[in-house]
């Protein structure tokens, strides 16, 4: 007697189950372990033992999330070179993602400026690559739009940042310089414009214009740019001069053609936007993770973990945009009755009580 053997999920939808834990993680990383722990250096005189310690958490953080992102990333190219993709995408999975790898360990110790750009073209490139494919499935459109405008402001602004090293050996005239704050702008503006689309997503997830997730990410943006660039330096304290010192950690290089305060805000933004995201309802919550690791990498590609956060976002759209299970959250997502062909769905009729037949009454 023959039993049928369990059904086993494919290894991409299992390695999927990881994503959402790992963007709250990068989330973490990125406001501690990046900006606001070493920060906390020279903090105040006297502290100089606390400060070491919350350095030495920071760097912690980084490294811990650096070897579980390393994991998780191999785990995506296994399940990526298995499955049905083209065969420029797997063919470019394998080299790409072994050569992050390889530069975000190194990167604990040492990391050189080349190896720095060509990671972070890597990881762009390989992001509008993805975000391409995965707008192959409609559900998946607004996380392949995320992707591929984080992708596309990363690519700029390493040209930006080309622009700007030959403009100080060449003794920074005045065209270049103008050529990599242009550069730098048009890659903020496609930062702004992903983390508008990442808000518009949350917001259809509800059927809402704005959630109560965005609405606090918003304002608690607004608030600490007030608090942290608007105010007196003397009345901020030491705890304003590390949020302060953090802010500045996360803005980004050569500096665009943009107000400082609205730089502060889009960069405190992000983070904020990619926690509310993770919050998002679904039946694929690793496209919340893809969204929310795209954000938090935003146009700094160059950094070894910030190219290995997005090619996780990238292979998690590819593989999520595979997954059935987004069929069902768009049908569920759409107006009661349409499906996404705009066909009716059949509903059963309601039992009513019917009249019995009867014969005419002109019948002899």
């Amino acid at each position: 007697m023959s039993s049928a053997a369990p059904a086993r999920k494919p290894s991409g939808l299992l390695v999927l189950t990881l994503i959402r834990p790992l963007a709250a993680m990068s989330v973490v990383a990125m406001l501690l372990g990046r900006a606001f722990c070493p920060s906390a250096a020279g903090m105040s005189v006297g502290m100089e033992r606390l400060t070491e310690r919350i350095m030495t958490i920071g760097y912690g953080i980084s490294l811990f999330f650096a070897i579980c992102a390393s994991v998780v990333l191999v785990l995506e190219i296994f399940a990526v070179s298995r499955g049905e993709f083209a065969w420029p995408f797997q063919l470019c999975a394998v080299p790409i993602g072994g050569f992050v790898i390889v530069v975000t360990l190194i990167a604990a110790y040492a990391v050189t400026s080349t190896s720095a750009a060509l990671v972070g073209v890597c990881g762009a490139s390989f992001a509008l690559i993805a975000a391409w494919d995965g707008l192959r499935a409609p559900f998946a459109r607004a996380a392949a739009a995320v992707v591929g405008l984080v992708g596309a402001a990363s690519l700029i602004r390493l040209v930006s940042v080309g622009a700007a090293v030959v403009a100080v050996r060449a003794g920074k005239p005045p065209t270049s310089v103008t050529l990599a704050r242009g550069l730098a702008t048009f890659a903020f503006v496609l930062d702004a414009a992903a983390i508008a689309a990442a808000t518009t997503w949350i917001a259809s997830r509800s059927r809402r214009v704005a959630t109560p997730a965005t609405i606090v990410a918003v304002i608690a943006a607004f608030v600490l740019t007030r608090q942290v660039l608007l105010l007196d330096p003397g009345e901020v304290g030491p705890l304003g001069h590390v949020l302060r010192r953090g802010v500045e950690r996360l803005l980004t290089r050569p500096e665009p053609f943009i107000p400082m305060p609205i730089r502060a805000f889009v960069a405190l933004l992000a983070p904020l936007v990619a926690a509310a995201a993770l919050l998002a309802h679904g039946r694929v919550p690793a496209l919340s993770g893809a969204v929310a690791l795209a954000l938090v990498v935003g146009s700094s590609a160059e950094m070894p973990l910030g190219a290995m956060c997005l090619l996780i976002a990238s292979f998690t759209l590819a593989l999520a945009a595979r997954d059935d299970r987004g069929v069902w959250d768009m049908i569920m997502a759409s107006p009661a009755g349409d499906v996404p062909s705009g066909e009716p769905i059949a509903r059963p009729a309601r039992s009513e009580p019917t009249a019995s037949p009867r014969a005419p009454d002109n019948l002899p």
